[in-house]
């Protein structure tokens, strides 16, 4: 925590619980808002599928989204 230097880096993690989550593709976008700048947004595509008794996720190139679209801004 505290001032972010010039050059520093953090990393940021979470945990996303899929299982109640319906089988399919999907876009996992993440939005980071800095205080005086502009939001940064970084998307990734998924299709979450069954494995047995258990869930699991596959990365999948948005350039194959369903829709055609590629990336796109989400506004929040």
């Amino acid at each position: 925590t505290g001032v972010l230097l010039p050059f520093e880096s953090r990393a940021f993690q979470g945990v996303l619980d899929i299982s109640g989550v319906p089988n399919g593709i999907y876009r996992l976008t993440a939005d980071l808002q800095v205080p005086g700048g502009e939001p940064i947004q970084g998307q990734q595509l998924i299709r979450i599928y069954p494995d047995g008794s258990q869930k699991k996720i596959e990365i999948l190139d948005l350039l194959n989204a369903p829709d055609g679209k590629g990336k796109i801004t989400i506004q929040l």
